[in-house]
């Protein structure tokens, strides 16, 4: 089968190994993108992909269950990303069009990696449906009414992502070491989309019960997205109320 991953973008090495042939896809990718971030990305890709998946199959489903989510927020982002960019060429915006790619970028070599994690997963049977919450729930966001929302809303969904990232670091699947390697990265790279979204959100004049209110959009409709996959977080040892809760108040 023709690999037409719009991933395999620009040169960059050994790229046709990392690449699965076959991806999910929750939205269709913008006609840009920037390849993934090769600094990390590489490394963990080529390693994962002579790894053996060390876990047991119920592990496994639940997995598969909640990679796709995960994947149609990736590619909301990069999306957003995209559509807001393109509104940003004032000269007094740049800064603002530069951290917009750079966090685009992290989030294109996530999206990546969660495609190269899924093609070791077995199919969720429920995938369907789990994309089709997801793109409801992400494509309820649109387009912020102006450039501080946007970097608002960044801020307030990735700080929910932080929350998941370190629930799943602590559990079963965390423990082990190539998707325990991968979780932490994306952590690490979210936690400061959050700092650089918030602060450049507040300079462009976003007040912060604006803030707080988006907040409370933002992270209450992804919990209630979440719902649905609540058993297959318990399935690796996370306490969705627990990390419901934890999304709810914002806490990384």
């Amino acid at each position: 089968m023709k690999n037409t991953n719009p991933l395999v973008a620009g040169p960059a090495p050994h790229r046709s190994a990392l690449i699965p042939k076959t991806v999910f896809r929750c939205f269709a990718p913008p006609r840009r993108r920037p390849p993934p971030a090769l600094t990390w990305f590489t490394q963990w890709s080529e390693e994962f992909s002579v790894s053996l998946l060390v876990m047991n199959s119920r592990h496994q489903e639940a997995l598969a269950r909640l990679t796709p989510a995960l994947l149609c927020g990736e590619q909301s982002a990069i999306n957003l990303f995209q559509i807001e960019g393109r509104h940003l060429t004032h000269q007094a915006l740049s800064v603002s069009a530069t951290l917009l790619h750079s966090i685009e970028h992290d989030e294109t070599a996530h999206e990546a990696s969660l495609q190269v994690l899924r093609a070791k997963l077995p199919v969720a049977s429920d995938e369907h449906a789990i994309r089709r919450r997801s793109q409801t729930y992400f494509a309820g966001l649109g387009r912020a009414e102006s450039v501080a929302h946007h970097f608002g809303q960044v801020s307030q969904l990735d700080s929910a992502v932080c929350a998941i990232m370190w629930h799943m670091q602590q559990s079963v699947v965390g423990g082990n070491s190539m998707i325990g390697r991968l979780v932490e990265r994306i952590r690490h790279d979210e936690a400061r989309h959050v700092s650089i979204s918030r602060r450049h959100a507040f300079a462009l004049g976003l007040s912060r019960d604006d803030y707080s209110r988006l907040g409370e959009l933002v992270r209450g409709g992804l919990t209630g997205m979440l719902e649905h996959v609540a058993d297959s977080f318990e399935d690796i040892g996370i306490d969705a109320g627990l990390l419901f809760a934890r999304i709810k108040r914002g806490a990384l």
